[in-house]
Protein backbone atom coordinates (compact mmCIF):
# COMPACT_ATOMS: atom_id res chain seq x y z
CA UNK A 1 0.00 0.00 0.00
CA UNK A 2 1.32 3.42 -0.94
CA UNK A 3 1.33 6.26 1.56
CA UNK A 4 -0.96 8.98 0.20
CA UNK A 5 -2.33 12.37 1.23
CA UNK A 6 -5.54 10.54 2.14
CA UNK A 7 -3.54 8.37 4.60
CA UNK A 8 -1.91 11.50 6.04
CA UNK A 9 -5.33 13.10 6.50
CA UNK A 10 -6.61 9.98 8.26
CA UNK A 11 -3.58 9.85 10.60
CA UNK A 12 -4.00 13.54 11.45
CA UNK A 13 -7.71 13.01 12.20
CA UNK A 14 -6.87 10.09 14.53
CA UNK A 15 -4.19 12.20 16.24
CA UNK A 16 -6.65 15.06 16.82
CA UNK A 17 -9.44 12.77 18.06
CA UNK A 18 -7.26 10.62 20.31
CA UNK A 19 -6.75 13.19 23.04
CA UNK A 20 -7.86 16.65 21.90
CA UNK A 21 -7.38 18.29 25.31
CA UNK A 22 -3.81 17.04 25.73
CA UNK A 23 -2.88 17.67 22.11
CA UNK A 24 -0.35 20.37 21.31
CA UNK A 25 -3.07 22.14 19.33
CA UNK A 26 -5.82 23.10 21.78
CA UNK A 27 -7.49 25.81 19.74
CA UNK A 28 -9.68 26.10 16.66
CA UNK A 29 -7.81 26.20 13.37
CA UNK A 30 -8.09 25.44 9.66
CA UNK A 31 -5.50 23.50 7.74
CA UNK A 32 -4.61 22.38 4.23
CA UNK A 33 -2.56 19.16 4.31
CA UNK A 34 0.15 18.35 1.78
CA UNK A 35 2.27 15.23 1.35
CA UNK A 36 5.67 15.21 -0.31
CA UNK A 37 7.74 12.10 -1.00
CA UNK A 38 11.46 11.71 -0.39
CA UNK A 39 13.44 14.89 -1.05
CA UNK A 40 10.67 16.62 -3.03
CA UNK A 41 10.15 20.28 -2.24
CA UNK A 42 6.78 21.88 -1.49
CA UNK A 43 6.26 23.90 -4.67
CA UNK A 44 3.93 26.84 -4.04
CA UNK A 45 2.71 27.07 -7.63
CA UNK A 46 2.25 23.35 -8.37
CA UNK A 47 1.12 22.01 -4.99
CA UNK A 48 -1.72 24.46 -4.31
CA UNK A 49 -4.94 25.04 -6.17
CA UNK A 50 -5.40 28.76 -6.99
CA UNK A 51 -8.14 29.18 -4.35
CA UNK A 52 -6.40 27.49 -1.39
CA UNK A 53 -3.96 30.13 -0.12
CA UNK A 54 -6.46 33.03 -0.58
CA UNK A 55 -9.15 31.10 1.33
CA UNK A 56 -6.75 30.18 4.13
CA UNK A 57 -5.78 33.85 4.36
CA UNK A 58 -9.48 34.78 4.53
CA UNK A 59 -10.04 32.48 7.50
CA UNK A 60 -7.02 34.03 9.23
CA UNK A 61 -7.84 37.68 8.55
CA UNK A 62 -11.61 37.90 8.10
CA UNK A 63 -14.38 35.33 7.52
CA UNK A 64 -15.05 32.47 5.14
CA UNK A 65 -18.49 30.86 4.75
CA UNK A 66 -18.74 27.35 3.31
CA UNK A 67 -21.76 25.18 2.50
CA UNK A 68 -21.04 21.46 2.85
CA UNK A 69 -22.19 19.55 -0.21
CA UNK A 70 -25.15 17.20 0.12
CA UNK A 71 -23.65 14.93 -2.55
CA UNK A 72 -21.14 13.01 -0.43
CA UNK A 73 -21.53 9.45 0.77
CA UNK A 74 -22.26 9.11 4.46
CA UNK A 75 -23.59 11.53 7.02
CA UNK A 76 -22.35 15.09 7.13
CA UNK A 77 -22.00 16.75 10.54
CA UNK A 78 -24.06 19.86 9.59
CA UNK A 79 -24.97 22.02 6.58
CA UNK A 80 -22.51 24.91 6.65
CA UNK A 81 -20.00 26.84 8.69
CA UNK A 82 -18.48 30.29 8.91
CA UNK A 83 -14.92 30.62 10.18
CA UNK A 84 -13.49 33.95 11.23
CA UNK A 85 -10.05 34.99 12.46
CA UNK A 86 -8.74 31.47 13.05
CA UNK A 87 -5.19 30.23 12.99
CA UNK A 88 -4.71 28.97 9.43
CA UNK A 89 -2.02 26.46 8.56
CA UNK A 90 -0.49 24.53 5.75
CA UNK A 91 0.41 21.12 7.16
CA UNK A 92 3.22 19.40 5.26
CA UNK A 93 4.66 15.96 5.79
CA UNK A 94 7.54 14.33 3.93
CA UNK A 95 7.30 10.59 3.46
CA UNK A 96 10.28 8.28 3.08
CA UNK A 97 9.63 4.56 3.70
CA UNK A 98 10.82 3.31 7.10
CA UNK A 99 11.77 6.82 8.30
CA UNK A 100 10.11 8.78 11.09
CA UNK A 101 7.58 11.20 9.67
CA UNK A 102 6.47 14.56 11.05
CA UNK A 103 3.72 17.00 10.18
CA UNK A 104 4.95 20.58 10.05
CA UNK A 105 2.20 23.14 10.66
CA UNK A 106 3.20 26.39 8.98
CA UNK A 107 1.11 29.52 9.34
CA UNK A 108 -0.42 30.43 5.98
CA UNK A 109 0.89 33.97 6.52
CA UNK A 110 4.44 32.57 6.48
CA UNK A 111 3.74 30.63 3.26
CA UNK A 112 2.33 33.80 1.68
CA UNK A 113 5.34 35.84 2.86
CA UNK A 114 7.66 33.34 1.14
CA UNK A 115 5.58 33.51 -2.03
CA UNK A 116 5.70 37.33 -1.95
CA UNK A 117 9.49 37.17 -1.65
CA UNK A 118 9.48 35.12 -4.88
CA UNK A 119 10.56 31.93 -3.12
CA UNK A 120 9.14 29.12 -5.26
CA UNK A 121 9.42 26.13 -2.93
CA UNK A 122 10.61 24.91 0.44
CA UNK A 123 12.40 21.77 1.60
CA UNK A 124 11.69 19.75 4.73
CA UNK A 125 14.54 21.60 6.50
CA UNK A 126 12.93 24.93 5.57
CA UNK A 127 9.55 23.68 6.82
CA UNK A 128 11.04 22.60 10.13
CA UNK A 129 12.62 26.03 10.54
CA UNK A 130 9.44 28.05 9.88
CA UNK A 131 6.79 25.70 11.30
CA UNK A 132 4.88 26.79 14.37
CA UNK A 133 4.35 23.13 15.32
CA UNK A 134 6.23 19.90 14.51
CA UNK A 135 3.97 16.95 15.25
CA UNK A 136 4.57 13.22 15.35
CA UNK A 137 1.04 12.24 14.33
CA UNK A 138 1.59 8.50 14.11
CA UNK A 139 -0.85 6.98 16.61
CA UNK A 140 -0.57 3.44 17.98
Amino acid sequence: MSYTERTLTSEFAKFMRKNPKSSVIQFSFVCELKLKKGKQRLNFKQDFQPHQIPNLLKTANSCLYHKISDMGIGMKPFDCFNVCNLASFVGVSWYTPRKKRYLYLILVKDIKDNMDRKIKSISEDDAERIALFKLDIKTK
